[in-house]
């Protein structure tokens, strides 16, 4: 009779697994605008008000943001980004110097927005070069995006501005950039949350953003005016004919 023979059992394998390396989107904005998103609180009166997260109470209901609505607004804080460096270099140029500063950054702020927004948007990024002098001195923080108190990262928009503008930068305009930016953002933000709030929601949609925009004249001139800078799948707004709506009966009042 034939016999079979058996393999000795081979010695145990050792699996090496190996990890995806995630690719991160070092050009986008998304995970920042959402932590923005979520310090819009609804308060008593079931208004928006923006409140640090580290300073929320428990189990208060807070707003959040559809992925539509993240990548328009994210694209729409990327397009301004981009006209504030051209302004900006364009000016630079012209003075023959060779070095992206705030002034040139505030100058454009002036030129493309309306006057009140710029003045606000001005004023803001000035109390955040303020706060961010104050914080040289702390060495426990090492970002600059924490000294200077801002949930964007200055870093990011650094070197967005230095892969447009090909120049110098100073170092205070990153700085007032990102200021710019978030403070914008907060602004779309508080409008869609308005706007929201009286559709009886608590996740903003592109709906909810281009409402809010046509709401205030100023993000109106700036972002729906003459460059159109809305995303898809906001919609267009509500609107009907007068013609349409039904004509409501007279009652006709006899005279006793």
């Amino acid at each position: 009779m034939s016999t079979t023979t058996t393999p000795a059992a081979s010695p145990t394998a050792t699996t090496t697994v190996v990890k995806r390396s995630r690719s991160r989107n070092y050009d986008k904005f998304n995970s920042f605008i959402v932590i923005i998103s979520k310090c819009f609180v609804i308060d008593k009166d079931g208004k928006p008000q923006f409140v640090e997260q580290d300073n929320q109470a428990e189990n208060v209901k807070t707003y959040g943001a559809t992925n539509n609505a993240v990548q328009n607004l994210d694209s729409m804080l990327k397009t301004v980004l981009e006209l504030l460096v051209e302004e900006g270099t364009k000016l630079v140029r012209m003075t023959r110097s060779k070095t992206l500063g705030v002034r040139g950054l505030l100058t454009a702020v002036n030129l493309i927005m309306s006057a009140e927004l710029a003045e606000d948007l001005i004023s803001a990024a000035q109390m955040t070069v303020q706060r961010y002098k104050a914080a040289l001195a702390d060495k426990t923080t090492k970002n600059h995006t924490q000294k200077a108190g801002l949930h964007m990262p200055v870093r990011r928009v650094a070197n967005m501005i230095r892969a447009q503008c090909g120049m110098r930068l100073d170092k205070l305009a990153p700085i007032v950039a990102t200021s710019i930016l978030e403070q914008l953002c907060k602004y779309i933000l508080y409008e869609a949350c308005v706007v929201a709030s009286t559709m009886k929601r608590q996740r903003i949609t592109p709906q909810h953003i281009l409402l809010g925009l046509q709401n205030d004249a100023d993000m109106y001139a700036l972002f729906l005016g003459n460059r159109g800078l809305i995303g898809h799948n906001a919609g267009v707004v509500p609107f009907i004919a007068p013609q349409l709506l039904k004509k409501k009966k007279q009652q006709l009042v006899v005279d006793a």
